[in-house]
């Protein structure tokens, strides 16, 4: 097989093509981890609906687990068995 032997010059092609998105990309990633909860899903367009704030302003991250296993559990067979 011609493959095995063309995948990794291939590959590494492809990265160094890719290089400046990939920067791009880990830029953008670091600049949303410094930001707290509400204004990160504000900017991403989440409807407040879903924001399981405390009584502080912060974010129920219990609430907000139990939401997410409850809707993934009402659309996925296995599941339902937890």
């Amino acid at each position: 097989m011609i493959l095995p032997q063309v995948y990794e010059p291939l590959f590494h092609l492809y990265v160094l093509h890719n290089e400046a998105s990939d920067e791009q990309y880990w830029a953008r990633i670091q600049r949303f981890n410094r930001q707290d909860d509400v204004t990160l899903m504000s900017y991403l367009g989440v409807n407040s609906k879903f924001w399981f704030l405390s009584d502080g302003g912060k974010l129920d991250s219990a609430e907000s687990v139990r939401t997410i296993v409850s809707t993934i559990a009402s659309f996925l067979r296995c599941f339902k068995i937890l």
